[in-house]
C-alpha cells in the first residue's frame, strides 16, 4: 500500500466530531502535501471529503485564509470528465462554502460538453445552494 493511501485511511478513521482547532491543523496539513504533489488530485479530494465531512459537524464557516487557498485548489481541479470527481469536488463546495469555485461551477452548464448525469448533478447542486454558497448552515438559522 502506498503512503498516499495509508494516509488516506487514515482520515477516513478519524472520528466524526473533531474540534475546529485540529481540523484547521488537518487541512492545512493536507494543502501542503498536496502542494508538495504528495497527493495526486483524486487522493486530495478523497481527503478533502473527509475533513469536508467533519467541518460540517462543528457547523462553523471554515478558517477564511483554509477556505481560500481550498477554493483555488478546487476551481483549478473542476473538470466535468468523470461523475465522481465532480461529486466529490461537488460536496466539498456545499459543506465548505466555497464562492469561486461554485461560480466555475456554474459557469461550466454554459460551455463544457458534459454527460446527462454529470449536467443534472451540478444543477441540484446549484439548486441546493441557492444564492446562500458562502454559508454552508444558512438553511439551520431561525
Amino acid at each position: 500500500m502506498s503512503p498516499a493511501r495509508s494516509k488516506l485511511i487514515d482520515y477516513e478513521k478519524l472520528p466524526d466530531i473533531i474540534s475546529t482547532a485540529e481540523l484547521n491543523k488537518l487541512f492545512k496539513e493536507v494543502l501542503e502535501l498536496y502542494q508538495q504533489k504528495v497527493y495526486k488530485s483524486h487522493e486530495f479530494l478523497e481527503i478533502l471529503f473527509e475533513l469536508a465531512s467533519r467541518q460540517a459537524l462543528t457547523y462553523e464557516i471554515l478558517a477564511p485564509e483554509i477556505k481560500s487557498e481550498i477554493d483555488k485548489e478546487l476551481c483549478e481541479l473542476w473538470n466535468t470528465e468523470t461523475y465522481d470527481e465532480v461529486d466529490a469536488n461537488l460536496s466539498i463546495v456545499l459543506m465548505l462554502g466555497l464562492e469561486n469555485c461554485f461560480e466555475k461551477i456554474k459557469k461550466s452548464l454554459d460551455e463544457d460538453q458534459m454527460s446527462p448525469e454529470i449536467r443534472l448533478e451540478i444543477e441540484q447542486a446549484i439548486k441546493e445552494a441557492g444564492d446562500n454558497i458562502s454559508d454552508p448552515y444558512w438553511g439551520m438559522k431561525e
